[in-house]
């Protein structure tokens, strides 16, 4: 099972959201997860670090998965947070209309 926290949305270049990924049955957090999305592709990013090759900044990422665990964990990931946004949007809309936030306007 696996479990998203602390999900932040914004929209800084091709970063969407930022975001905690929860392990509860081998107790582990994966913090610092990002949804990336450029050019139509969605990527999921783990935590990293930058670093400088030739002059191009370049990530290096601190967690490493082997690629069909990578994917199985991707997609998981990504059936949670459109669940978690679509749920956002909604919630959201459902309050201007009832007058709970205030108009954009």
């Amino acid at each position: 099972m696996i479990e998203i926290t602390d999900l932040k949305q914004f929209s800084e270049g091709a970063c969407k959201a930022r975001f905690t990924v929860k392990l509860p049955k081998i107790g582990m957090e994966i913090r610092e997860c990002a949804l990336f999305e450029h050019n139509g592709k969605k990527w999921i990013g783990l935590p990293s670090r930058p670093y400088e090759d030739q002059g191009k900044k370049k990530y290096y990422n601190l967690v490493k998965m082997e690629e069909a665990t990578k994917k199985r964990f991707d997609d998981k990931v990504f059936a949670l947070l459109s669940e978690m946004i679509t749920k956002t949007t909604i919630e959201q809309a459902q309050d201007m209309i009832n007058g709970n936030e205030d108009l954009p306007f």
